[in-house]
């Protein structure tokens, strides 16, 4: 579809940041159907695309030739029934998810950033009996980096694991806070299959608190053990 657009000078990729998106596959199928006026192509795109009108007029003034508008359909056409069929196998692949959830009695997407995506890859590879792994780090090890995409969506999180992500990464660097939390989600992936723990967020703000008091309470311990007594500061209030 790229190709047969840029061959007639329409440059939809330019006026919209993605092709296939809502606005964009309006304006393909706009023009198959033969609407050729700039204008009026514009009429149809989101209320939320930030270009201008003149920017979009400018962008989808072409050529419209009927040699290119004819690879145009057929690649519409391909592009559409790929798409149906993608549509299909994630309808299956959600029906068969669901049935092991099931089958193991726990929803794995209740820990943050274990989509379905990521929970069908364990179910469908590892499978919802984990005996065969001693522990969590054995199961851990075996999944190697699997979850680290996970992790990485956790980042900007308002959850408690997207404080210990942020937390790590401020102490340790981002790479090492994306093999801890990968490591942590792995903890809780294995331990809701083998032991029905369900998942439950505190929240990034209490995971921050708790966080303080055990820093607090560590200083404390050190303190004594040095000697001293810990004794807590309150800032002045300003004039």
């Amino acid at each position: 579809m790229q190709q047969a657009l840029d061959q007639m000078n329409v440059q939809v990729h330019r006026a919209v940041s993605d092709l296939t998106g809502e606005t964009g596959m309006r304006i393909v199928w706009a023009g198959v159907a033969g609407e050729r006026d700039p204008r009026k192509l514009v009429a149809v795109r989101h209320k939320r695309c930030h270009k201008s009108e003149a920017e979009f007029v400018a962008y989808l003034t072409g050529t419209w030739r009927d040699e290119h508008l004819l690879n145009l359909q057929a690649a519409l056409r391909l592009y559409d029934t790929v798409r149906e069929s993608i549509a299909d196998y994630e309808r299956q692949l959600l029906e068969r998810l669901a049935a092991l959830w099931r089958v193991t009695g726990v929803d794995l997407t209740r820990i943050d950033g274990i989509g379905t995506g990521p929970a069908c890859t364990v179910l469908t590879e590892a499978g919802p009996d984990l005996s065969a792994f001693p522990d969590e780090r054995h199961f851990a090890s075996w999944l190697r980096l699997t979850p680290r995409r996970a992790a990485v969506s956790l980042q900007h999180s308002d959850s408690a694991l997207g404080a210990a992500f942020r937390r790590t990464a401020r102490r340790k660097g981002f790479t090492v806070a994306v093999f801890a939390i990968a490591r942590k989600l792995a903890h809780l992936v294995y331990r809701a299959l083998r032991f029905g723990q369900e998942y439950v967020d505190m929240g990034a703000e209490r995971y921050e608190q708790r966080c303080h008091r055990q820093a607090v309470s560590n200083l404390k311990v050190h303190a004594d053990y040095l000697g001293y007594d810990l004794v807590p500061h309150t800032p002045p209030v300003a004039a």
